[in-house]
């Protein structure tokens, strides 16, 4: 499984064992923060949803739904990792994100190219 970690203010990708065709395991995945073959990286690799309360994710016909609590103001990288991480997933046409029981706007993992490690 493929998911995107922060590296300074960048995205990065990173492989991940997953269950196969199970793409809302990306909640879990996300949610467990880094693993050890991580730390101590250089550059150094931030989970930011790690941080977030109730992960979870549902998968039906093509749509993950990717839902969680936070009382913060909604970061753009959080929401850039959890898009590009969700879209990398095989069989997910579209990402539908949940914040505190609101949807927030759908936007794409391209809308986040700004932020991709070069």
């Amino acid at each position: 499984m493929t998911i995107y970690l922060v590296s300074g203010k960048s995205l990065v990708p990173v492989h991940r064992a997953a269950i196969p065709n199970a793409p809302q395991a990306v909640a879990d995945v996300l949610s467990q923060g880094l693993i050890l073959q991580e730390y101590g990286r250089t550059p150094s690799l931030y989970d930011p949803v790690h941080d977030l309360d109730a992960v979870r994710a549902t998968f039906d016909d093509g749509v993950l739904t990717f839902s969680y609590a936070d009382y913060s103001p909604a970061a753009r990288l959080t929401l850039a990792v959890i898009t590009c991480s969700a879209e990398a997933q095989p069989g997910v046409r579209q990402v539908r994100i949940v914040r505190n029981g609101v949807a927030l706007k759908p936007k794409k993992c391209s809308s986040y190219r700004d932020l991709m490690a070069k």
